[in-house]
């Protein structure tokens, strides 16, 4: 009876010790756009960066995962390392096969990359990778995911679409169309999205959740822990002139959630004078004299919005936790003077 009982205790510390785990996981999604590229961009890193980011990711301790282990996590509570890092490449750039595939092979890292049918179909002629090399990417077991059809602001469509029909028909190409495409090319499922630009709205967040996608990506600039959504994950854009300490810092932010925010996550906001609120949640874990807000140039105490331009917005939110991590938190909105004839 006594070793019943032992068994019983082990398994519950066990238990006990598994699920903390899961809820102090840390996870952070690298956007990474191209490698050696000749042009001047912002959004090139040399190989050898790439080389030093991912080593200092490791000697800091992350752990390099696919976005299957993450989608596994947040569905099925699959246990995931509690420190780890998902690397990302957007557009389907020609330098993303040539250059950034080998040096993960050697380094055998796991990344994923988003591509869009437009710019796949034109290939090499225009610096994207061609179908061919999309399937000798998979083959080869990186993750292939959608980036919409031509790459749009998903919630402001062109001018010419002004009826809640043509709207609904647009999105059905940029989001199902796209990904129908992408399948039938490379010959695999594709679960996953990334939003163009990073943007989205309540009818696109929708519209890619009834879609049937498992995950969709944004470039919030945030990480990810237990009650992040999965139809709304963060991801951290790395540039030009991000070191590799640099990488590790922005890789190891932790994420703020909030309890209750004004103006809501995606809401279309018609007023542009009004006074901004969150309420953080587990506020207790978090120094109270660090909280900042920003948003533009407003600043710690300045709650009071006057916004100038009609745009979309991230409302943002520093802190450093009690054990003296960097924490933030944001979340986006859109300020339209009169509400959209597409949404109508």
């Amino acid at each position: 009876m006594s070793r019943f009982i032992v068994r019983i205790v082990f398994f519950l510390v066990l238990a006990l010790s598994m699920a903390a785990q899961r809820a102090d996981c840390h996870i952070a999604v690298l956007c990474y756009h191209h490698v050696d590229l000749s042009q001047d961009t912002p959004y090139s890193v040399s190989s050898e960066q790439l080389v030093s980011q991912m080593q200092a990711l490791r000697k800091a301790g992350f752990s390099f995962v696919t976005l299957q282990q993450i989608e596994d996590y947040c569905y099925k509570g699959v246990q995931i390392p509690s420190k780890c890092v998902a690397i990302t490449f957007d557009d389907g750039n020609h330098n993303t096969y040539t250059k950034a595939f080998p040096l993960f092979q050697k380094m055998k890292i796991p990344f994923a990359i988003f591509v869009y049918p437009s710019a796949i179909g034109v290939g090499h002629e225009r610096g994207f990778m061609n179908w061919e090399d999309v399937k000798g990417l998979a083959r080869a077991g990186v993750t292939v995911g959608c980036h919409a059809w031509d790459h749009p602001y998903l919630s402001r469509p062109p001018a010419d679409i002004q009826t809640p029909k043509a709207y609904e028909d647009w999105l059905e190409k940029e989001c199902r169309r796209s990904r129908e495409t992408i399948e039938s090319h490379v010959g695999v499922s594709v679960n996953y999205f990334a939003l163009p630009f990073g943007l989205s709205d309540q009818k696109v967040y929708q519209t890619l959740k009834k879609l049937g996608y498992k995950m969709v990506f944004n470039v919030s600039g945030m990480t990810n822990a237990l009650y992040a959504d999965p139809y709304d994950y963060n991801r951290q854009i790395i540039v030009k002139t991000d070191s590799a300490d640099e990488v590790v810092q922005k890789a190891s932010v932790r994420p703020i959630y909030f309890t209750k925010i004004y103006p809501e996550r995606r809401a279309r906001i018609q007023s542009n004078d009004f006074n901004a609120s969150f309420q953080i949640f587990s506020s207790q874990n978090y120094e109270a004299a660090s909280i900042q807000f920003l948003l533009g140039s407003l600043t710690k105490n300045a709650y009071h919005v006057q916004l100038k331009h009609e745009a979309d917005y991230v409302a943002c939110v520093l802190s450093r936790d009690k054990r003296g991590n960097s924490c933030m938190g944001n979340w986006p909105f859109i300020y339209t003077k009169k509400h959209p004839t597409h949404l109508e």
